[in-house]
This record gives C-alpha cells, structure tokens and sequence, in this order.
C-alpha cells in the first residue's frame, strides 16, 4: 500500500516537475537571456552592425521559441481566475516577438552584403532582387501584427505595463507593414523601370512654388527634365514657366476665379493644376505641354514643392550655386527667399533666374544619389515622410507603376469611393504673392445628429513687407464633401459661390473667395480671418467612420473634429482616418 503512495507521490512531483517547476525556471533564465540579446539587438542595430544584428537575431529567435515551449506547458494556467486573461496576454506577446524576430532576420538575410557602403544607385540595381527574397518574410510579418493585436494593457503583468507604448508602436508599425509587405514586394520591376535600369526614362518636374498655394500644392514656378539611365541621374535642368509661355499652343479660357481674381481670360500652364486630384491636374499639364511643337516625351510627372527641397537641404548641407553676380549658399534655412529674391529682385538677366533653380536642384539630387550609410537612410527618410506628407508627389505613365503609387497614397489622388463622412478643404492663394509661407491654417469640424459645420481659420503673423511677399490673403477655397450633401449657407466670404458634383471624384464640392488681412504693423497682433460652411450630411451616411485628406503642399493643418460626445485634436500632417465614432 505505501508502494502504490509512493508512486503516485512520485508521479505527482515529476508532474509537478514538468508543468510547474521546469517551465517557471526556463523562463526565469531565458527571461535574464532575452533582456541582454534585446540589449545587444540595440546596440548592433544603433551602430549599422548588420552581421552582428543577424546573429542576436538568430539567437533570440531561440530564446523566444523556449519561453514558447515553457509556456505551453503552463496551458492549465488559462483555467485560473484573473491568471487565465494574463497568460493569453503574455503568450501572444511572446508568439509575436518570435514572429518579429524571425521577420527580422529573414529580411537581413534578403539585404545584399555591405548594404552600409552601398549608394542609391547600388540600392536601386539590387531592389528587384532584395524584394524577391523578401518574399518568406510576409507571413510571419502578418503572424507578428495577429498576435500582438490580441494583446492588451489591462492584462499585462505590471512588469510589462510600462512597456506599453513600445508595444503600441510595434504593433502599429507591424500593421504598417503587413499591409505594404505585398505592394513592396511588386516593387521590384517596377523600381527597375521607373529608374531607367531597363532603358532611359525622362521624367517632368514641376517646381511648384507652396508659398503661393495651388491645389497640388503650389504655383507652377518652374519645370524642367530629370533623366535617368541604370539608377544614375544623366540630365537635370530647369526654367521658369513662364519660359514656354509663347511656345505653348493650347490656350484655353480660365477656369472662372482664375479669370477674376489672376486677372488672365487665357489659362496657362503655370495654373494648370487646379484639381486637387493629381491624375486630373497631371493630364490638363499635358495638354498645355503636349501642344509644345517637339516638345520631349515624358514617362511622368513629379510634383516638388519647396517645402521638400527644404528638407532635403537639411539632409545634404548647404549648396553652393553660381550666379553671375557670385556664389550663393542656398540653405534648408534660407532656399525659399533665395529663390524668391533671384526670381524678382536679383537683377539678373532672365537666362541667368531661369538656370538658379535647376543648377541648385542638380547639386542637391546628385549629393543624394551619392549619399551611403547613415546619410542614405535620413534622405530615404525624407523622401518617404514627404511623400506620405504630399510634399512630393508622383505621376507615371507606367500603368504598373501608377497602380503602385495610388495604392501606397504617393500619387496625390482623392480617395473616390470612401466609406462614411469625408472632407478635404483645398485653398488656392490667387493674391500673386508668398503669404503660405507663413500662414498657419485651423479648421473647426461640428457634427450634430447630420449638421455638419467647418470652420476654416487663417492666421497671419507676418510682418508686413511693402508688398513683396505678404500682402492681404486672396483665397479660392473649396471643401469636398461626400455626394449628397446640401449646402444650407456659407459665412466669411466675399465672392461668388459655386456648388457642384465633380464625378469625377465622386464629392460634391463647394467654393468660394475670401480675402485675409495682414498686420497692420510689426507690432501688431497675427492678421485672422475665419470662414465658415454650414452642410447637411446624406441620411444614410456613416458617421462612425470620417476621412480626412490633407490638400498637398501645406505641411500642417491644425484640426479639432467633434461628434456629440466624440472629439479629438490633432496636427493633420497625413491622410487621416477616424474611426470608432
């Protein structure tokens, strides 16, 4: 009889043994070892050690997998009370970290070798191949984002609650990518294309000018050719616009605020993105350059405003352009006056302004292509920030490559078919001078039951200039609303409304003018001015969902958005998306 107690003693304390005491002991030890590979993972990551980073990578992967296996062997923990909720927590939180790792290392092992000492153009040759082996890495991104969507802060352990906020970040950079790993993955060709690796390809850059604001994001100061062949830049050039004006053969008559307010009955190129959507602004530039007798064939389009020269000065240092009175050093601190100055008051000859743009533009571009390293990374940095900013924007020919741009939101499109409420409010500063650079613009969004109220506030803190680059602000304005909505008044303007369906993007669209003061004096408080819309929203409408597009070329809307007890403030930098409302 006391045989068989021993034996059931005995069975009990090896099950003990194995369901209790071994898994609490590996993960107490593997718990030690993780903390100092996530220690080692930073480190080696912080100093671009890409072979050291793979091997922690290797190493915490199995690390991960142990802290799995010993918590599979607490499953019974999930009967407990309160212990149940924070065993599935923690378990999708280490099944996630896991995913991330394997991610991670198999994406380092998808990078050509001395990626550090690699240029763009050596980038760009290898990408068709990188994307290609990054192929095994979708899955266990996607793994990765489930998992951690699963996990929540209210039954994590204390020890981990004040990881929260990282955890919140990976979580959403996973979904990020879960999302983009397809699109980046057909990348491939399509970069070789785009880059002239296959052929030459020559491309239509517009200079759009953001201080005096258009609906793409700036008045068409100046184009000019970028041509590419095998990743490397063989011609850049730019000139004013007004350079084609008598060479241009399509003369249409102006769209009608155009006519009043630029005081031109003929429409011309440099207004010719007056649709907020680029693929519509995009093809009315071609029928002015098209019209050109022997005019280049393009494969595409970008839209630069100075605000993404800005920053890309910031990234590349400062420039030294010739001029034929002397050198100028064109800084991210002063490029937007240089080029004001060489353009109206400089004295130059005309040939002289027309090459400052398109010199300064060539040493910038060809510093970025030949950037390597840590300087590489900032400038791609920037070149994404601005094209989900709508800094920079991309047409192509290219239907592969358009498709591309439009579904990663870099082609500045409206959003046609969009479910629930929707807004973009698109100004068009038509005063002939530079205020944007400085106005800071506020916009007040009231829903009660389906009266929907926007308020657009311009403030100026401008002093004023004699008229050079402030003067009272003359402002096209016109919200897109979703189709179905009625006007039931405007208040604040000064012109003649327009209300109309624009199929095109499926919105129902209003417009109208309204002029901003500036300061009276140096010392006088900002120059404001409001201007207010009152809709009524469709009754089958959504209000839990509301989409906010940012119009390009405007760095940031201030934005505070209340339904009934709902209400959220933020800095509109990005196309937005509210939800849960």
């Amino acid at each position: 009889m006391k045989s068989k107690h021993y034996i059931v003693g005995a069975a009990l304390i090896g099950l003990a043994a194995v369901f209790v005491g071994a898994p609490l002991i590996m993960v107490r030890a593997d718990s030690i070892r993780l903390k100092t590979e996530l220690g080692e993972i930073t480190a080696a990551a912080h100093l671009r050690n890409l072979p050291q980073l793979q091997q922690v990578l290797n190493q915490t992967e199995g690390t991960l997998a142990n802290v799995l296996l010993a918590g599979r062997l607490l499953f019974y923990a999930k009967a407990i009370p309160h212990w149940g909720a924070v065993y599935g927590n923690v378990m999708n939180l280490v099944a996630g970290g896991y995913d991330v790792s394997k991610a991670a290392s198999l994406t380092l092992s998808a990078l050509p070798p001395h990626l550090n000492s690699h240029g763009l153009k050596s980038l760009i040759r290898d990408w068709p191949t990188v994307t290609s082996h990054l192929r095994p890495v979708v899955p266990w991104v996607s793994k990765a984002a489930s998992a951690l969507a699963l996990v929540n802060r209210q039954d994590l352990p204390g020890a981990l609650r004040g990881q929260w906020p990282h955890i919140m970040q990976l979580r959403e950079t996973l979904q990020a990518l879960a999302r983009y790993s397809p699109l980046i993955i057909a990348s491939g060709p399509v970069v070789d294309t785009v880059m002239g690796e296959n052929h030459p390809q020559r491309y239509l850059v517009m200079f759009e000018n953001s201080g005096e604001l258009r609906a793409t994001g700036g008045f068409l100061t100046a184009y000019g050719y970028l041509e590419l062949n095998k990743g490397k830049i063989t011609a850049m050039s730019a000139q004013n616009t007004y350079a084609l004006l008598s060479r241009i053969r399509y003369r249409p008559p102006a769209p009608p605020p155009i006519a009043k307010y630029v005081y031109t009955p003929t429409w011309h190129l440099r207004d010719a993105n007056w649709s907020p959507n680029v693929p519509t602004a995009v093809a009315k530039i071609y029928q002015f350059y098209d019209s050109i007798p022997k005019a280049p064939p393009v494969a595409g389009t970008f839209l630069v405003t100075t605000w993404f020269v800005d920053r890309l000065l910031a990234d590349v240092g400062p420039v030294a352009v010739a001029t034929g009175s002397g050198t100028v050093m064109v800084t991210a601190q002063n490029a937007n006056y240089q080029m004001e100055y060489m353009a109206e008051k400089s004295g130059l000859s005309q040939t002289q302004r027309k090459a400052f743009i398109g010199t300064m533009m060539k040493a910038v571009l060809e510093r970025a292509f030949a950037a390597k390293g840590k300087a590489l990374e900032k400038i791609l940095g920037t070149v994404v920030t601005g094209l989900n900013q709508k800094l920079l924007l991309l047409y192509f020919g290219d239907t592969k490559a358009e498709q591309l741009t439009q579904q990663v939101n870099w082609g500045g499109t409206i959003d046609r078919h969009v479910f629930g409420n929707y807004l973009e409010v698109v100004d068009e500063n038509l005063g002939g001078h530079k205020d944007n650079f400085y106005i800071k613009e506020y916009v007040r969004v009231t829903i009660v039951r389906r009266l929907e109220t926007i308020r657009i506030t311009w403030v100026n803190p401008a002093a004023p200039d004699n008229n050079w680059l402030v003067v009272p602000y003359s402002d096209w304005v016109r919200v897109y609303l979703p189709l179905g909505t009625k006007l039931l008044g405007i208040e604040g303007q000064n012109g003649a409304i327009e209300q109309y369906t624009n199929s095109e993007v499926d919105k129902f669209v209003v417009g109208t003018h309204v002029t901003e003061p500036i300061k009276a004096s140096a010392s006088a408080p900002p120059a404001s001015g409001t201007l207010v819309f009152r809709v009524e929203l469709p009754q089958k409408l959504s209000l839990t969902s509301f989409t906010i597009q940012k119009q390009p070329g405007v760095p940031v809307v201030h934005y505070l958005v209340q339904i009934g007890s709902h209400s959220r403030i933020w800095d509109l930098r990005e196309d937005t998306r509210l939800t849960g409302l």
